[in-house]
């Protein structure tokens, strides 16, 4: 054996000899995906029974109904112009409809063929990219009888060529991007290693094998034409493309796997891996349990079976690849793996909860239900473990197969925990959600579990999200991902998934916690909402904060995206938002990134990190941008790279295109920075206040009311005075105030009274503007009120209204909420 022939064996153990090589692979998958009723199924009946093609009637006319889930069939290929031997063909038929999109990859795997079917094939071989980069595809057109031949050979050779085009494009533009990185002392950047490999795996497109044509076949069951060219395509690419995996010796272990499997699988679907070494040993001298793991993945990288590793903590990666190192974590987990013999079994269940009519089941129900009983706002689907257990023992298939399975002890079960290894694995794969009620102790019982399905969320638009600020002491973060060219199925179903089920252990770990030291970075939700393609989060931070994150994907074209004048016509943006508190200066914009901001970002980081051929580039949106322009398409970005070599410089301001001068910890939260705090506005106009205090200071209250005013301004509506707050004196004989910002900044008078200049009623065409900086400057607005005094010297709560002023301070960019 050459050592070209040793690189190419499947996943084998550091102890495995060659010399038990005693079989060659001669099976391999062919998975066929593409829209709903495009032909998928009848293709592959027209492969099984294309040795009737010239003999029409002996071909019988019938209907295919709708695949559900994922349909599996077994062929064995009769190639007369091959010399080897017989090719075993798994035949995947997945189902086109939307609400299986989002699980297909779980089934995905780098030895496989993927058969696109026509249309929308771009979209499908990007499916296909993002999950498994390098695979080899075969686009093929169905419905060939149903058109004029010339003209389905021209759509044939106009798609081809735009597909081929777009390919070539893509690679321009990643050679373009990595060579700019490169210029700019960055190639060993995260960005440009991630490039590179984009580059070198890209997907190997295939058409016709012998003259480059697009493979067309009929979609009259009762006459197959094109079939036989297109069984011998599949036989070639995977004697050629898929050499590395068809054609190579397995060891012996490998065969007495497959044996085993073949023969357990009549009297069951489902194995523990524990049961199932058990009686391997019985059969074969296995060194160690790596062994059986390589082989179970060999087999389900054939269709055979399906068997998953234990997923990583990172959270999104649903990569099927093999890390050595993960062996010894895997070997302890072993204990409480499923081998799923029959793979239709856990298809069968998969589509039992991903049912068509299960949301309108669960709307109106669950989600009320759930929100009621934790005090949340929510309009998500939602189904309880016992409602799932219902519906899978009622699928008399599923049912009997796991019956079958505890009668034959090939799995062990403890009351209460049926089908607990199935909810497992969905929740691991993001098919449902766990969403556990905080409480102060960890013994949850698993019945009493409701999870949050995100493959059923509704399409109804969101409400649009609002940049300007409400008020003066809030603040707007928004952070970007500019996903170039395409977004894989499922994609926002996944973070949506992620976060909420980040959301829920924190709150359990805090809430878990006897630390009342902890009790102000408690967070809890107020309000949760999903859709297809946004999610609405209120989250209370400690007793009294609310931070509100809004997380969307949006189109170039669409005018809820954000900074999209750099942006082309195939790109998407995904956008994360989150406004509230800004804080004191000394911790800018700390308690939007505690309070909840932080965690969304970082799950949105991993999960992208989860598609090894997704394209992205990471942007921060300058805030003062969205809250001053017109548009928030006009907004600029600063790219994250460039945001990371300014922290590194020490600076902690940027500036955007417009001029706009940004704190950087806004953007990325906290910064290590160079900042002299003592010529801080804040030591500046407190100074001796705050800063040379060591201990704590009590002063009586009563002292404390000589300092007090009452601040009013004057309605032009009403003419009366309107009081809208109070101050302090900080300097009685210079006759300064100070007061909150949010007072007097930014304010318009209409018939209901001051409303600040961003909200839904300043809209109104009788509001009357008191410009950007109020009254300042002028002495017919704000008016000071002085508390009376009682004989006693005590101060009553009435005030007379003496003394008018102006602003003559005040910060402009919001991070202090004070003017003088």
């Amino acid at each position: 054996m050459s050592s070209k022939d040793k690189r190419n064996l499947p996943r084998l153990s550091s102890s495995t000899s060659v010399d038990t090589y005693v079989a060659t692979n001669n099976t391999i998958r062919v998975i066929f995906i593409g829209n709903a009723m495009m032909g998928k199924t009848s293709t592959i009946y027209g492969l099984r029974h294309c040795h009737l093609e010239q003999s029409s009637s002996e071909s019988t006319s019938r209907h295919l109904g709708r695949t559900i889930g994922i349909e599996i069939h077994r062929m064995e290929s009769n190639s007369e112009e091959s010399s080897k031997s017989p090719l075993l063909l798994n035949l995947w038929d997945f189902a086109g409809q939307h609400v299986y999109h989002g699980t297909h990859e779980i089934f995905f795997s780098p030895h496989s063929l993927y058969v696109v079917v026509w249309n929308m094939i771009q979209y499908w071989m990007d499916c296909v990219q993002s999950s498994i980069p390098g695979a080899v595809i075969l686009i093929i057109v169905t419905h060939d009888d149903v058109v004029e031949p010339d003209l389905a050979s021209e759509r044939c050779d106009f798609m081809q060529k735009r597909i081929i085009m777009h390919e070539e494009s893509r690679c321009r533009d990643l050679n373009d991007r990595l060579k700019s990185l490169t210029q700019k002392h960055q190639a060993d950047s995260t960005e440009a290693n991630r490039l590179r490999f984009l580059v070198r795996n890209r997907p190997k497109i295939k058409f016709d094998s012998r003259n480059g044509v697009v493979n067309r076949v009929s979609g009259n069951l009762s006459k197959l034409s094109g079939f036989t060219q297109l069984h011998e395509t599949i036989v070639e690419i995977a004697e050629s493309l898929l050499r590395t995996h068809v054609g190579i010796d397995l060891p012996k272990v490998y065969q007495s796997t497959e044996s085993l499997v073949r023969r357990l699988k009549e009297e069951a679907p489902i194995i523990s891996f524990t049961k199932f070494t058990e009686l391997l040993r019985i059969e074969e001298d296995i060194e160690n349990d790596m062994q059986v793991v390589d082989a179970l993945h060999f087999l389900a990288d054939n269709g055979e079976l399906c068997f998953f590793r234990e997923i990583s903590e990172q959270i999104g990666n649903l990569s099927n690849s093999w890390h050595c190192g993960d062996s010894e974590h895997l070997l302890q987990s072993l204990s409480k793996e499923i081998i799923f013999l029959v793979p239709h079994w856990l298809v069968n269940a998969l589509a039992t909860i991903l049912r068509h009519d299960l949301s309108l089941r669960l709307r109106g129900g669950n989600e009320k239900r759930f929100g009621a009983k934790h005090n949340l706002a929510t309009n998500c689907p939602y189904i309880s473990t016992e409602e799932a257990k219902i519906l899978w023992d009622r699928n008399d298939y599923i049912a009997n197969g796991y019956n079958a399975a505890l009668k034959r002890k090939f799995i062990l079960v403890f009351s209460g925990e049926r089908y607990s290894f199935l909810s497992s694995l969905l929740v691991r794969f993001n098919v449902l959600v766990p969403m556990v009620q905080p409480v102060r102790t960890s013994n949850l019982n698993e019945s009493n579990l409701v999870y949050f399905l995100p493959s059923l969320l509704d399409d109804t638009a969101a409400e649009r999200w609002e940049y300007k600020k409400c008020k003066a002491f809030e603040a707007t973060i928004c952070t970007t991902w500019r996903l170039l060219n395409f977004v894989p199925p499922g994609f926002f179903e996944r973070i949506t998934g992620n976060i909420l089920r980040r959301l829920w252990a924190r709150i359990d770990d805090s809430f878990a916690s006897t630390d009342n030291s902890n009790r102000l970075q408690r967070l809890k939700p107020l309000q949760i909402h999903c859709w297809k393609r946004a999610l609405f989060l209120e989250l209370l931070l400690g007793d009294d904060t609310r931070v509100h994150i809004f997380v969307q994907i949006e189109n170039r074209d669409s005018e809820e995206c954000v900074a999209s004048e750099g942006m082309v016509d195939d790109e998407k943006r995904l956008i994360v938002s989150a406004r509230g508190p800004l804080g004191s200066f000394s911790v800018c914009g700390e308690l939007l990134y505690k309070g909840g901001l932080k965690l969304a970002l970082s799950v949105i980081e991993k999960v992208l990190d989860g598609y090894e051929g997704l394209s992205f580039e990471k942007e921060g949106v300058c805030p003062k941008c969205l809250l001053y322009l017109p548009s928030r398409r006009l907004a600029r970005v600063w790219q994250w790279q460039v945001i990371r070599s300014t922290i590194k410089d020490g600076a902690d301001q940027l500036v955007c295109d417009y001029g706009h001068s940004t704190d950087l910890r806004l953007i990325v939260g906290e910064v290590t920075s160079k900042r002299d705090e003592a010529s801080s506005p804040v030591h500046t106009l407190f100074g001796k206040v705050f800063c040379e205090f060591k201990e704590e200071v009590k002063i009586p209250l009563k002292k404390c009311f000589g300092a007090v005013v009452l601040i009013a301004l004057w309605s032009e509506f009403s003419s009366k005075l309107v009081p809208c707050g109070s101050g302090f004196i900080v300097d009685a004989k210079r006759g300064l105030i100070v007061t909150a910002a949010h007072c007097l900044i930014d304010l318009v008078e209409n018939e209901d009274g001051f409303v600040d200049v961003f909200s839904r009623e300043a809209a109104t065409q009788s509001a009357i503007s008191l410009g950007t900086k109020s009254c300042e400057g002028t002495f017919n607005k704000i008016f000071i009120g002085i508390l009376k005094r009682k004989e006693s010297g005590d101060h009553l709560t009435d005030a007379i209204f003496r003394y008018r002023a102006e602003i003559v301070e005040y910060d402009s960019s919001y991070r202090v909420d004070a003017c003088v």
